[in-house]
């Protein structure tokens, strides 16, 4: 049984469900690097953020945060998690690395490059700590939550980590070769699938949000070696 979710009708869902999807595809398609794009992807950003919350009350998940009956155990399964899957993707960026971030530095231009060597470490908190919570309160409590209260734990995990993941895909058809698509998409929905278990199993998004945190660690470690033009993790 997931947590107590205001119910949502189909249609609420499949528009949460595609929604970041089709302002993914408009951006890159027509928005990228201008202004517009940039107030798209702040109402992106405030879609993700705003829509779980409006749907379950602040003070709810925070109560189910305090009274989840399995809290070390939660976070215990979240760093176990997170440390695995931090290190498949460290043990593929080593091998795949100059492939990688030949296609990786296409993502920036010099603007892009000199405000993330000024700002970098903001960002990198922001995307570990801030935009892992944002994804993890829509993707997980509300999206899958949501799901697996029309369906079960499997479908729900299932479609709720495919529909995570089509965003993702999308992104990165504008930056890398076919190979790496299917390879770093087919990893994020693999990674979102098991943050959807986590989600059921202990009723709150905290080792999710854990998980998550180790995996976008492992990005900007990659951001890093573009931005600063130079391997800061060599082995």
């Amino acid at each position: 049984m997931t947590p107590n979710i205001k119910q949502t009708k189909l249609p609420v869902l499949l528009i949460a469900l595609f929604l970041p999807a089709v302002i993914t595809t408009i951006y890159m398609l027509f928005l990228k690097d201008t202004v517009w794009g940039n107030i798209l992807m702040i109402f992106q950003i405030v879609w993700l953020a705003g829509w779980p919350l409006l749907r379950g009350q602040p003070s709810q998940i925070i109560t189910e945060i305090k009274n989840c009956k399995k809290k070390i155990q939660s976070i215990a399964a979240g760093i176990i998690s997170g440390i695995i899957l931090f290190g498949v993707l460290f043990a593929g960026y080593q091998f795949f690395k100059n492939d990688l971030l030949q296609y990786a530095s296409r993502g920036y231009g010099e603007a892009d490059l000199a405000a993330l060597r000024q700002l970098f470490f903001v960002y990198a908190l922001f995307g570990c700590v801030f935009n892992t919570l944002i994804e993890e309160l829509y993707w997980r409590r509300f999206v899958f939550g949501k799901l697996e209260q029309k369906t079960n734990t499997i479908v729900a995990a299932v479609v709720s980590a495919i529909c995570f993941g089509i965003h993702h895909y999308i992104m990165l058809v504008f930056i890398f070769s076919l190979f790496y698509v299917l390879l770093i998409g087919t990893l994020i929905v693999v990674a979102g699938f098991i943050w959807n278990i986590l989600f059921s199993k202990y009723k709150t998004i905290i080792p999710g949000w854990i998980s998550h945190a180790f995996v976008v660690a492992m990005l900007m470690i990659v951001i890093a070696d573009v931005v600063y033009e130079q391997g800061i993790i060599d082995i």
